[in-house]
């Protein structure tokens, strides 16, 4: 969660997150600078709200937590991660009929193949149809 340790990354005029070099943690990362965007329309007031509220916790405390959690509910464990929350949304966004290319851009991503890399598309047409019932990418 380093962008609540960095709220200038977050120009709210234009309402995008600009992420600088310095912010790149990948090795063999392509570009220097990354700036995320669309974001949707309320996203500021999401923003004010997550600096205003308690440090998240580091990744592994998140990963360990997931995995205890999942456990206690009966879930299998293996492969669940704070990237799954990632994974998801954009699956979700893909599924609710956001274009692959505004999801490309949200996610930071530099191409719409290394995005297809993380989607997992297998919904059923329940889920599929729950998906688009929430709203989700709106």
């Amino acid at each position: 969660m380093r962008l609540y340790d960095n709220p200038p990354w977050y120009n709210e005029k234009r309402n995008i997150i600009h992420l600088p070099e310095e912010a790149q943690k990948k090795h063999k990362r392509r570009q220097l600078e990354r700036t995320i965007h669309p974001l949707p329309s309320m996203f500021n007031y999401m923003l004010k709200d997550f600096w205003q509220a308690r440090k998240p916790p580091l990744e592994s405390t998140w990963n360990k937590n997931l995995q205890r959690w999942a456990i206690s509910a009966g879930i299998n464990p293996y492969g669940l991660s704070v990237k799954s929350s990632r994974k998801t949304l954009e699956s979700w966004l893909i599924a609710s009929g956001v274009a692959e290319s505004t999801v490309c851009l949200r996610q930071g991503h530099d191409s719409l193949t290394s995005m297809r890399h993380y989607q997992r598309l297998a919904f059923s047409e329940d889920e599929l149809r729950d998906i688009k019932k929430q709203g989700i990418g709106s």
